[in-house]
């Protein structure tokens, strides 16, 4: 298989616990360190984070 076919193949899917609750101070950090990920360029107005 070569390269480019084996990363359009591949798939992942994880399994959420949708019962747990994460609090909002976790879910800030993670936020604050998403935003700290170097990104090509250095072109930050490209950066777009969802959060469910």
């Amino acid at each position: 298989m070569q390269t480019l076919e084996a990363i359009a193949k591949r798939k992942s899917t994880r399994d959420f616990d949708t019962d747990k609750v994460v609090s909002d101070e976790i879910i800030e950090t993670i936020i604050k360190a998403g935003c700290q990920v170097p990104i090509g360029a250095n072109k930050r107005e490209s950066l777009h984070l969802t959060v469910y």
